[in-house]
């Protein structure tokens, strides 16, 4: 590669990044030449620089907010460079002719550029905008409950996400792995199951749950669904408090901080709930019960955090108690994922029905209680 064709592609690179992502106009002034052409120019813009200012400011970043520009293949020869593209955001506003959907959609783009003394004369495009229409034209959400599940990218998470899509909800999908929850939404989507958006984020990284607090304008359930077991065993007397921390970081303080930064969008919903995935093993009674069939599993930090977090329910249900929110702390019992080597009794579907059940209770529902799936009860409420 000569060092021209290396300047023309930074040249590229900079365009994408700086005016189609940024929105930098004096940025595109400069890189633009005024005799710059564009061959495939949208629909009811000019070939020329003003066309592509008009375009990409007033239209497109109009249009989309959020957006990010990610180039996978970059090819230079001579005077041309070849790139492969995808350009993201959020669908606020009319677009090429096609009202707002409010969702995230992906443009894919095949961009032709050819460049003189690091400028633009001449572009082509090949735009592929099949993944965008499905999205664009699907079914208005505006008049269904939205959801927001941590950790559903896989086992319990996942299984709730599509048994609450299947009920006609909309569903933010939390995860912490962007490829992992992609994989998750594909495989929805294979179902049918479209009404699904990805949201990355790591209930234990206080700057992640901001970022996506900021990407959610109306919510009217929170399932903080998210945990982690930490070592085995965990014995009191030793175990390590840099690993009881990091578990209380997810199980713990990472739920209180979601709570507390969703808390005003769900207050905007006519019937808000919060369901607050715990564990048997929080249970102080259950513990102190040798006959109780867990008994004998105990541990320093897991079962510790998951009884933080009933605690948490029961004070958070008690200021909320005179408004129309529902707060519960449910148990999916004892159920066969990778989160504890696929051992146990119950299947995701199972566990994933109860969290449902109390996500979706109506007016007269409880609030401030602690319900088990491994309780036998007709009730299923656990003790504390």
């Amino acid at each position: 590669m000569t060092e021209q064709e290396s300047a023309n592609k930074a040249t590229v690179l900079r365009f994408n990044k700086e005016v189609m992502q940024q929105g930098n106009v004096e940025a595109l002034l400069e890189i633009i030449h005024p005799d710059f052409i564009n061959y495939t120019a949208p629909p009811g813009t000019a070939p020329g620089p003003q066309g592509i200012l008009d375009f990409t400011i007033n239209i497109m970043h109009q249009a989309l907010t959020e957006r990010e520009v990610i180039i996978y293949d970059q090819v230079a020869e001579g005077e041309k460079v070849v790139t492969r593209k995808t350009i993201r955001g959020r669908h606020i506003a009319p677009l090429l002719g096609v009202q707002p959907s409010g969702q995230v959609v992906d443009i894919n783009i095949i961009d032709i550029i050819t460049l003189k003394n690091n400028r633009y004369m001449e572009h082509w495009s090949i735009r592929d905008i099949t993944d965008m229409l499905p999205k664009l034209l699907t079914i208005n959400t505006t008049n269904m409950k939205k959801v927001l599940i941590t950790g559903a990218n896989k086992s319990i998470g996942f299984e709730t996400a599509r048994q609450l899509l299947q009920q006609g909800y909309f569903v933010y999908l939390g995860s912490r792995d962007l490829h992992n929850g992609q994989e998750a939404i594909n495989q929805l989507k294979t179902e049918g199951l479209n009404n699904v958006e990805l949201l990355q984020l790591d209930v234990s990284d206080p700057a992640s749950v901001k970022a996506a607090s900021k990407k959610i304008t109306e919510l009217d359930v929170l399932i903080n669904n998210a945990g982690i077991l930490g070592n085995v065993p965990q014995p009191p007397t030793s175990e390590p408090l840099s690993s009881i921390r990091k578990v209380f970081d997810t199980n713990f303080f990472g739920v209180i901080n979601m709570i507390q930064s969703f808390i005003e969008v769900l207050r905007k919903s006519p019937e808000p709930r919060i369901v607050n995935v715990t564990s048997g093993l929080g249970s102080l009674t259950l513990h102190s019960d040798p006959n109780w069939k867990y008994y004998n599993v105990k541990g320093a930090a897991y079962g510790p955090s998951k009884t933080a977090l009933n605690a948490y329910t029961v004070h958070l249900a008690y200021e909320l108690k005179d408004t129309a929110f529902k707060v519960n702390a449910v148990d999916p019992g004892w159920t066969k994922t990778d989160f504890n080597r696929h051992n146990g009794p119950g299947t995701v579907e199972d566990a994933a029905t109860i969290i449902v059940k109390y996500a979706t209770l109506g007016a007269d529902g409880p609030t401030g209680k602690f319900f088990s799936q491994d309780i036998e009860a007709a009730d299923q409420e656990s003790p504390w």
